[in-house]
């Protein structure tokens, strides 16, 4: 998910909000891109349009973007949260713009609030911010996350879903998601693209292969960096229990409720 050059503009305090909902009122009768249509009209240079272009090929998720895909602001209000938070914390346009174009890695590490955890924060964080980044991507959820909470060793309660899956390698790995009936439903309504009416096989196995996913392309970064993992086959049952495993409950937070992610590393017997 890329964010809009409209909002970039507006950030980078090129545009103002009525500029802005100018030009994609005019998109809707014009086939012509948005900077095509902003040097027309004079509000942009080529150059400026250049800058933003590179901008939002970056590989960036944008809060600010976030926030109006979201729907919790609209664009003059974007605008008028951006002045004030800048005015009442006196900060320069330049400050600004670093603030609300945070890497999506940077907003989830303050949000998790995971200690060093014995040098494996940084895995909690890389895993998560993987898994909100391909939520974002296939389905359509921008995950408000929630501070993480230590677990040593885990029983399952047999009325939510628990679909897991390890990676085993120098570390044995779990990764896994705590959902209730109407999470893991909606969940598998979104990746698989079928309108599901209940839960049976086929949603199970689309959430088990939604985590297969953010896993494999997991695994594929850990072998970049030399480390070589096994991934297992997921699995998805009611209830359900980690023995001899450390980690961290993380609530997220999406519009189609709350669900946790689980994230352990399994002590050597």
């Amino acid at each position: 998910m890329r964010p809009k050059l409209g909002v970039l503009a507006m950030n980078s305090g090129m545009l103002t909000a009525a500029q802005v909902e100018e030009i994609h009122e005019l998109q809707r009768s014009r086939d012509k891109r948005f900077g095509e249509i902003a040097e027309e009209k004079g509000y942009l240079a080529s150059g400026q349009i250049q800058e933003l272009l590179t901008l939002q090929d970056s590989r960036q998720l944008y809060l600010s973007q976030a926030i109006l895909d979201k729907g919790y602001l609209n664009l003059s209000q974007m605008q008028q949260v951006l002045e004030e938070y800048k005015r009442d914390n006196r900060l320069s346009v330049k400050k600004g713009q670093e603030i609300m174009t945070a890497d999506m890695d940077d907003l989830l590490a303050a949000a998790l609030q995971i200690p060093e955890a014995g040098g494996e924060r940084e895995w909690y964080t890389n895993y998560t911010s993987l898994l909100a980044r391909n939520m974002v991507r296939f389905l359509d959820e921008f995950p408000l996350v929630g501070a993480g909470v230590s677990f040593d060793d885990l029983d399952i309660t047999d009325h939510l879903w628990f679909v897991t899956q390890r990676a085993v390698g120098q570390k044995q790995l779990v990764t896994g998601l705590l959902l209730n009936d109407g999470s893991l439903l909606e969940i598998a309504r979104c990746y698989s693209q079928e309108n599901l009416t209940g839960i049976d096989e086929l949603a199970k196995d689309s959430v088990a292969e939604f985590l297969n996913l953010v896993n494999g392309i997991y695994c594929v970064n850990a072998s970049d960096q030399g480390l070589e993992l096994d991934l297992k086959s997921p699995c998805t049952e009611k209830g359900g229990s980690l023995q001899n495993t450390k980690g961290y409950r993380i609530p997220l937070t999406l519009r189609l409720g709350r669900i946790e992610l689980i994230l352990g590393i399994v002590s050597k017997l």
